[in-house]
């Protein structure tokens, strides 16, 4: 067992180590494409057909689209490398809610969105990495902004049974219950965003989810076409008590009798 456990853990290494040197690789000369092809579609003297001129910006956009999910597996493997290295301790997860809704506002309000908080509290604390936790709701707010045309986003933040229980309901296009059990794997995308919204990476709920994982909490989707989405996750409130060990586990010898 430990011999198998070792080697996985040595192919899980060789994994990250090539995707952040192929994304790494990648990205100068698809920097270099990228800013090429925006000089062609803002100069004025070069004179573009119709056709030629959508071609190009497909190939703009692609281009964005294809450095984002490199930065997202440079994020991944980073995060492999030093997981170990995380700060986890109380925080206020109402503070955190407040601090991504205020990043969305702007983006919201040009669309005519809805961005409001729902908290059973005014200060909620939960044994997080505040740093990762703002990333899921970052990008779950951000995925529900792809998806919703009309109506608005909602956080909400409350207590449940020992955990802090948090929510990101939408009221856009909705998911099918056969897309839901895969929400969470590398590359999915599913359906399509609203005008004028980025495609998206198809990574960011994979590192949502394992960031949740890493915190020992769960997350969960339940949605209905043309009804919303709401992405559910909780977050433990104490960091997780220490196992016994075997000396500690063992009862303690009574004292010596006194003579």
């Amino acid at each position: 067992v430990a011999k198998d456990i070792t080697e996985r853990k040595h192919m899980e290494q060789i994994k990250d180590d090539f995707n952040g040197l192929v994304s790494h690789e990648l990205r100068s000369p698809l920097t270099t494409v990228t800013a090429g092809l925006a000089i062609v579609l803002e100069s004025e003297a070069c004179k573009l057909g119709e056709v030629e001129k959508k071609l190009l910006v497909a190939a703009y956009e692609e281009a964005q689209r294809l450095n984002r999910i490199l930065v997202k597996l440079l994020e991944m493997s980073r995060e492999s490398a030093v997981r170990s290295r995380y700060e986890k301790a109380e925080a206020d997860v109402v503070q955190l809610a407040e601090d991504t809704l205020a990043r969305f506002a702007e983006r919201a309000a040009g669309r005519g969105l809805e961005l409001k908080g729902n908290y059973a509290a005014a200060k909620m604390t939960a044994f997080l990495d505040t740093d990762e936790i703002l990333e899921v709701f970052t990008n779950l707010v951000n995925n529900a902004l792809r998806f919703t045309e009309k109506g608005g986003i909602e956080i909400a933040v409350r207590d449940k049974a020992g955990m802090i229980e948090c929510a990101v309901t939408d009221t856009g296009l909705g998911i099918s219950k056969a897309d839901q059990s895969q929400m969470f794997t590398k590359f999915r995308q599913f359906g399509k965003p609203v005008a004028g919204a980025d495609k998206g990476t198809g990574l960011g709920l994979f590192i949502v989810k394992e960031i949740i994982r890493r915190h020992n909490g769960t997350i969960s989707v339940s949605s209905e076409p043309g009804k919303g989405a709401a992405f559910t996750f909780t977050l433990p409130k104490k960091a997780p008590t220490e196992p016994a060990t075997a000396a500690s586990a063992q009862p303690k010898a009574a004292p010596p009798h006194k003579c």
